[in-house]
């Protein structure tokens, strides 16, 4: 399992739920006090977007550096039994393993906030990621999911997920 964090994960509240994705308190903050993205990139909004209506697209490349940090899955599924998932829970991982990719870019495609928006109808992301991990050698990152149902929208053998991951 891999966590790509968009900001340095010592700038994550102790509390905060990954599971929730954004920090909406980060809304009350000045953007001068914030931490960094560790990304860049661009979005595509319907016109004109509305309240709760989600991007159609949104694209990312690193800034810099992005944090990825990986957990075996069999030690992952424990952390999400009760559907929080904080990063002192990482940090107390046996099989955490820190990487920093200098080569990183996402294409999402959020599901569609409503029947009249004319986001994207499924959700859908890419990641394809490199780059070094703590204490020497390097990662290979490559994801694929989508929210469709039919078996035939994503990975080249037609599954829903793929998700390669790679140390050297």
């Amino acid at each position: 399992m891999a966590i790509v964090f968009y900001r340095q994960p010592h700038c994550v509240p102790a509390t905060f739920n990954l599971l929730a994705f954004f920090d909406f308190d980060l809304l009350g903050t000045p953007q001068a006090l914030r931490c960094p993205l560790t990304v860049e990139g661009f979005e595509i909004w319907p016109a004109p977007p509305g309240p709760g209506i989600a991007p159609i697209q949104t694209v990312s490349w690193e800034s810099g550096g992005v944090p990825v940090w990986f957990v075996r899955w069999s030690e992952m599924q424990d952390l999400l039994a009760d559907r929080i998932v904080t990063v002192t829970d990482l940090e107390s991982a046996s099989t955490l393993r820190k990487g920093l990719a200098d080569s990183y870019h996402e294409t999402l495609h959020p599901p569609a906030a409503g029947p009249l928006t004319s986001a994207a109808q499924v959700g859908f992301i890419t990641i394809e990621a490199s780059g070094t991990v703590e204490g020497g050698g390097e990662f290979r990152f490559h994801a694929v999911a989508s929210g469709l149902d039919t078996a035939d929208c994503c990975s080249p053998g037609g599954h829903r997920q793929q998700v390669v991951v790679q140390f050297q």
